[in-house]
Order: C-alpha cells, then sequence, then structure tokens
C-alpha cells in the first residue's frame, strides 16, 4: 500500500498498526524527514509524470486523501500512479465535494492552494 502526498505519514502509521506493508510517497523535505523519524517508510518524491517511478513498486493498492484537488494535473498524476500498481491494484480517492459545498454554503473550504473541485461527476470515471 502506498499513499501519495502521505504528509508526516499519520495515515501510514495507521495502515502499519493494521500489519500492512505500507509506505508513503511525500515532496515536504521536513515531511518526510518527520515521517521517517517516527519509523516510517516515507519515500521523498512526488508524481510528476505519467511514467514516474515509484521505489518499492509495484503495490496493491494506493491512498489519495485530500491531496488531487491540490494537483496541477490529477489525469496525469493518477496515470503515474496507476503505472505502479499490480494488475489487480486498487485504490481511494478522498477529495473535498464541490456540490456539498455549494449546497451547504461552505465557502470557507475555497482556499488558495485547491486547484481544482470535484464533483461526483467530474471525480468518476464515464
Amino acid at each position: 500500500m502506498i499513499e501519495i502526498g502521505c504528509g508526516r505519514g499519520e495515515y501510514i502509521s495507521i495502515l502499519q498498526q493494521l500489519d500492512t506493508n505500507a509506505y508513503g510517497l511525500e515532496h515536504l523535505k521536513d515531511s518526510v524527514a518527520a515521517g521517517i523519524g517516527s519509523g516510517l517508510k516515507i519515500l521523498e518524491g512526488f508524481v510528476e509524470n505519467s511514467v514516474y517511478n515509484i521505489p518499492h513498486a509495484p503495490f496493491d493498492g494506493f491512498l489519495l486523501l485530500n491531496f488531487l484537488e491540490h494537483l496541477p494535473d490529477p489525469n496525469m498524476a493518477l496515470r503515474g500512479i496507476y503505472r505502479n500498481l499490480t494488475e489487480d491494484g486498487v485504490g481511494l480517492v478522498e477529495v473535498p465535494n464541490f456540490d456539498m459545498i455549494v449546497r451547504k454554503r461552505l465557502f470557507s473550504e475555497f482556499t488558495t492552494d485547491h486547484l481544482l473541485y470535484f464533483t461526483g461527476r467530474t471525480l468518476g470515471r464515464r
């Protein structure tokens, strides 16, 4: 299992408690160092293109938790992640729900570091 954009590895630590061979991929050096300092397997890197090689691949699954909306080219990043999965690999992607934000008037959810917003339709594969 790999978490893309894992930060300091909060979810990685939970996965390791479940006896999962869990890795994280993070681009911020300070977060990588903090995670490694906590005994987590965090790799420094960023899925920068569709042919990016993640060390220790292939993975049976990936997590992408509230990170996709920060990426300038999410399709390219997802292709790069897919390339590092086993044939039966699966993933879990979580993003802020634009429809809910508008419906519930949660305008504080609009932040400058979110490059994109997704609805069920725009996130789903159709």
